[in-house]
């Protein structure tokens, strides 16, 4: 049977994340003085340490901000109140969150007696609700998307062995039985750290890290990989700005982890000057050793600072982009994380001018037209590299909409269709890969109706073929599992019965992936063939899905010319001489 591989996941939790760099920086923005954002970062951060747990599966957003700032605020703090009878630490906590607030309402003082086995006063549920429902809006006002880090961290808020279950658990809902999850670290410290050089200089003391160490998070992990016996594999997380960054990521292969997350939108670029040595070392090792990476490429999710999102982008003929990373390391095992996402809002640029507005960045949302006639749509770019470079790919993770908007999901549809439909589909059809994105908190309660409706996109007759790769056969490849199977039973000769049983499990889907039939000749093998140039629009052929025929040979060309300088906003950092 086909391989099921989902391969963008996430199952670290909320002691992974240097909180007080997201409140500092992201949340209260640079106009906040430094005293007052490290105090509402204290505050936070020991509200998360009291809580310890919470049933993050109901914390999700939803397209209401107002809804979900009420809902969070009344889960967070009705898991607070329960604890709260003799708890001194919560009653100071109120008190702090009190001051900062300074709500002059307030008719009774928060704070502990002697013995702190109640608070002077009398104070009601909703009071108290009223009080952390303050705080949070206070913490977002500011902030676009501040409510989205919010339900972020306290939907994180479990053990890394929960979370794990309640992945399994979605997929299991629906009766999926999925055989490989690839979580993925992320390393946010050094962004927070190093601050923006435009609008959010760096601290004048380093931000507090997480509370648990980097080097703690991948031993973690790689403890996790050997408990899930061949269910789960680690991606080490790559930022060019930490020392012995290398060094770390051969240390994290060794113990177990079978690839490399990097982040550009973290604050560097692909191939940035400021790190080029860090970073030519990092892609030559991993084009040598034949290690998967995969790179976060859309304008969204995450940035720690506004605009950060476009160091991601994928085109533009940049020297510093990752058109030149390939041309250099053609040999690197690289995944186009996301594909441009469904749509995005951002900057055009890292550092935004003062009244400057967001610009859209179409994707897989929006219509042919958009996709083609934009230069801020990466979708094509993307998939354009994919057909130069033998050994690229990219997923599809990060459309949670598919599943409930049904617009959106056509529209994915329309474009998936049009991609394997093409001349070049068989191609696409060796490089396209299925992932969620779990735990973003789009994504949370959403995972079974978007792996639903993209396994009713391969029912299609032309499509089908495809279906096997999609789902697992490809992720296999990309993994090269099989070399790394054997690399690690050289490397950990003396295995307990955890580790045997995970290595003959990622050995088994090595061979099921391979059984499965080649849908076409190697990548590189042969010219690309261009995509119908004819009029705008889709139509729609008998037996078969929709073809694409707006796409314009530039986007499309097969020796990649379609990368057109300044691809992806006009914000992007000027190339280098060679």
């Amino acid at each position: 049977m086909p391989p099921i591989v989902d391969i963008h996941a996430h199952v670290f939790n909320h002691a992974c994340l240097p909180i007080e760099g997201i409140v500092r920086a992201r949340l209260l923005g640079a106009h906040v003085p430094g005293k007052t954002a490290s105090f509402a970062a204290e505050l936070l951060r020991r509200l998360v340490d009291i809580l310890g747990e919470l049933d993050g599966s109901v914390i999700r957003t939803t397209s209401d901000p107002d809804d979900d700032l009420e809902r969070i605020a009344r889960r967070v703090s009705d898991a607070f109140i329960s604890g709260i009878e003799g708890d001194q630490d919560r009653y100071e906590l109120l008190a702090d969150i009190h001051v900062f607030l300074n709500r002059g309402d307030m008719e009774t003082t928060i704070s502990p007696n002697e013995t702190g086995a109640a608070p002077q006063g009398t104070f009601s549920d909703e009071q108290i609700h009223g009080l952390i429902y303050d705080f949070f809006k206070e913490l977002v006002k500011d902030c676009e998307n501040g409510i989205r880090y919010l339900c972020f961290i306290f939907a994180l808020l479990a053990p890394v062995e929960r979370l794990w279950k309640r992945l399994q658990d979605e997929y299991k809902s629906y009766n999926v039985d999925v055989d490989l999850f690839v979580h993925l670290m992320m390393d946010m410290q050094p962004a927070y750290d190093e601050g923006s050089f435009c609008h959010h200089p760096a601290p004048k003391e380093p931000t507090a890290p997480p509370a648990l160490d980097y080097g703690e998070q991948i031993l973690q992990v790689a403890r996790l990989t050997w408990q899930a016996h061949g269910k789960l594999a680690g991606f080490v997380a790559f930022d060019p700005r930490r020392s012995q960054a290398l060094e770390t990521v051969k240390h994290a292969l060794d113990l177990g982890l079978v690839g490399v997350k990097i982040y550009p939108s973290m604050g560097f670029r692909p191939y940035d000057r400021r790190y080029r040595n860090n970073l030519k070392s990092f892609y030559e090792y991993c084009s040598q050793e034949r290690v998967p990476v995969l790179a976060h490429c859309a304008a969204g999710e995450f940035q720690p600072f506004p605009g950060y999102g476009t160091y991601s982008n994928p085109g533009g003929n940049d020297a510093q982009g990752w058109d030149r990373v390939l041309e250099s390391h053609p040999r690197l095992i690289l995944c186009f994380a996301h594909t441009g996402e469904g749509h995005n809002v951002n900057f055009k640029g890292p550092c935004p001018k003062k009244h400057e507005k967001p610009v859209d960045y179409p994707g897989w949302y929006d219509a042919c037209e958009a996709w083609f006639h934009t230069d801020s749509c990466w979708a094509p770019r993307i998939l354009a590299l994919c057909l130069e470079y033998e050994h690229t790919y990219c997923d599809l993770s990060f459309l949670p909409e598919i599943g409930s908007d049904t617009a959106k999901a056509e529209q994915v549809r329309k474009h998936l269709s049009c991609v394997l439909t093409s001349p070049d589909g068989p191609r696409f059809g060796r490089r396209l890969m299925y992932g969620c994105d779990w735990h973003m908190p789009e994504v949370i309660g959403r995972v079974g109706s978007v792996y639903s409706t993209f396994r009713s996109y391969f029912e299609n007759s032309a499509l089908q073929r495809y279906a096997p790769g999609f789902f697992g056969g490809n992720a296999v490849r990309f993994l090269n599992l099989g070399r790394r199977v054997e690399r690690l039973r050289e490397t950990l000769p003396n295995r307990s019965d955890d580790i045997d049983a995970t290595l003959d499990r990622w050995e088994d889907l090595a061979s099921r992936a391979a059984l499965l039939p080649a849908e076409a000749a190697r990548s590189g093998s042969a010219q690309t063939a261009a995509l119908p140039t004819t009029a705008h629009g889709l139509q729609a052929e008998q037996g078969a899905p929709p073809r694409c025929q707006a796409v314009e040979p530039r986007c499309w060309a097969s020796n990649g010319a379609c990368l057109s300088p300044g691809a992806g906003g006009e914000g992007a950092d000027p190339p280098l001489s060679a």
